[in-house]
């Protein structure tokens, strides 16, 4: 949760958490999840207006 919170400062605590979670499960989503991670939080179906 901590990097989460480094790499998406910006986003709401239950973003962050799903970001979190996703990825340390998915493996194949680790260097997105620290290029984009906005980009992560798309792809697993959360809206952009969440982001903002």
């Amino acid at each position: 949760m901590a990097l989460a919170y480094k790499l998406a400062p910006d986003l709401p605590s239950y973003l962050v958490a799903q970001f979190a979670s996703a990825c340390a499960k998915q493996l194949s989503l680790r260097a997105e999840c620290e290029r984009d991670p906005k980009a992560v939080l798309l792809k697993l179906g959360f809206p952009k207006e969440d982001m903002e």
